[in-house]
């Protein structure tokens, strides 16, 4: 999931603007709070560092003697998340 924080700040302003008659001096304040509070979230939740387990069972292909393995991994890897701070 890609974080937009555009998006964020149009929902944010559509939850403070519904159904509120506001001047476009008032609406351009709310908006110019709710692209500050957008970017504040943004920059919390990417700033977290996530460590991941990678685990087994990722396919491999390989080529030469059994003695002198070389390859690459030929599909996607998994991992469990074991800490987010």
């Amino acid at each position: 999931m890609a974080l937009k924080k555009e998006k964020l700040s149009s929902e944010l302003f559509e939850a403070e603007t519904k159904d509120t008659e506001m001047t476009s001096e008032a609406k351009a304040k709310v908006k110019q709070r709710c692209d500050a509070v957008a970017k504040a979230i943004h920059e919390f939740v990417t700033s977290a560092d996530i460590l991941i387990d990678v685990l087994p069972g990722i396919p491999v292909a390989t080529a030469g003697t059994p003695a002198a393995q070389t390859g690459q991994t030929v599909g996607p890897g998994q991992g469990k998340s074991k800490l987010i701070s």
